[in-house]
């Protein structure tokens, strides 16, 4: 089952991509004492030189890296035929372009420990996934880096309040593109993501004003 279903009660499209649920997960889990992870990790299907899970070998890359996701949730290939949906409710095909985007090629750094520069290179990386640029469907990005899922905003601290105003604004920019577009999910995932940078950003400035 692969396709989009509309929501009458919430009044967006939401992607179902039964298929998904084989995607591989090797991101960290929560533990009493966090292990920091080394550099280079051989069994992480997103590492430089490492083969991901439908085989395709990661190039040495050297800065942020992106690739069409191995288990998108929309893609060029989802059936255009879809079973007509009873009722009230509606369905469509799930095509869109979905992206894997890594920060570093470093397994251990997290966005917030990421030089600027580095912040900078990544940002243009983003920047180039807008369907606006690109002519083509709005971009499902994964954000992947070594560490645990739904840390970032806490690993922001370190980030300069101006680079992190910056981010806000580019992902406020891909939330809105993706809202034009009908992605709503990845639209929600950012919306979700900003409100968590938004309250670190707050919390910078208090403390700098105190």
């Amino acid at each position: 089952m692969w396709e989009q279903r509309w929501h009458p009660l919430r009044e967006e499209w939401v992607i179902v991509a039964a298929h998904r649920q084989s995607r591989p997960w090797s991101g960290a889990e929560v533990t009493a004492q966090a292990l920091r992870p080394p550099p280079f990790d051989p069994s992480c299907y997103l590492c430089p030189g490492n083969a991901r899970v439908g085989g395709v070998v990661n190039p040495p890359y050297t800065g942020a890296f992106v690739f069409d996701n191995d288990h998108p949730c929309v893609g060029e290939h989802a059936p255009r035929e879809v079973q007509r949906a009873a009722g009230m409710y509606r369905s469509r095909p799930a095509t869109g372009v979905a992206r894997v985007v890594c920060y570093s090629p470093r397994h251990d750094l997290t966005l917030a420990q990421l030089d600027v520069g580095a912040v900078d290179a990544l940002l243009a990386t983003w920047q180039q996934q807008d369907p606006k640029k690109r002519k083509a469907p709005v971009p499902a990005l994964s954000r992947m880096a070594g560490g645990e899922a739904g840390q970032h905003a806490k690993d922001l601290a370190g980030l300069p309040s101006a680079e992190l105003a910056q981010l806000i604004q580019e992902l406020t920019d891909q939330m809105k593109g993706a809202a034009a577009e009908l992605h709503f999910e990845v639209a929600a995932r950012l919306r979700d993501e900003i409100g968590d940078l938004k309250k670190e950003l707050r919390q910078m400035m208090e403390a700098g004003a105190k």
